[in-house]
């Protein structure tokens, strides 16, 4: 069960119609570009970005979001669409995981995913690669420690690299 669909049935008591309801309404209201531009970036993000960039790293940003043009929108009017090697968007056609397999052929023991959700614990664990989970999103430490992540740290700034 998603976060989302245990998070509407356990505290909210919605039947599975309800929650397919919701997580509709909601999947088409957070890709709006009003919602969209509510998203901002800490003031050390284009820092560590650019700190990885002189370090040679390949990014890739891997999202379960269901437009790929609005993705690729919202990182161009961030300033942050050019540190990226890929954009990967599943599009609701694919898992995140399936995804990064499909593109990335060749994953390995220096491969890491950062993400502040479950799912981007589960997809790296998935795809037997390192996770590190960051606090800056809306998941707490106790939710994210569920997970099993490799690391777990407040934000990307605290994340020493090489690893």
């Amino acid at each position: 069960m998603s976060d989302h669909r245990k998070i509407l049935a356990e505290y909210f008591s919605y039947t599975d119609i309800q929650i397919d309801l919701f997580q509709t309404k909601w999947m088409n209201l957070i890709e709006t570009d009003e919602y969209l531009l509510l998203d901002k970036l800490f003031d050390f993000t284009k820092n560590v970005l650019d700190n990885l960039k002189v370090q040679n790293y390949s990014l890739y940003v891997v999202t379960a979001r269901q437009n790929k043009m609005m993705a690729y929108r919202q990182l161009l009017a961030m300033g942050i669409f050019d540190y990226f090697k890929e954009i990967l968007v599943t599009e609701n056609t694919k898992s995140k995981a399936q995804l990064i397999l499909d593109k990335i052929q060749k994953l390995n023991e220096n491969d890491v995913l950062i993400g502040d959700t479950g799912m981007d614990i589960k997809t790296a664990k998935e795809i037997n690669i390192k996770s590190i989970a960051v606090l800056s999103g809306f998941r707490n430490r106790e939710v994210l420690k569920g997970y099993n992540p490799d690391l777990i740290v407040d934000d990307i700034n605290c994340i020493k690299f090489p690893l």
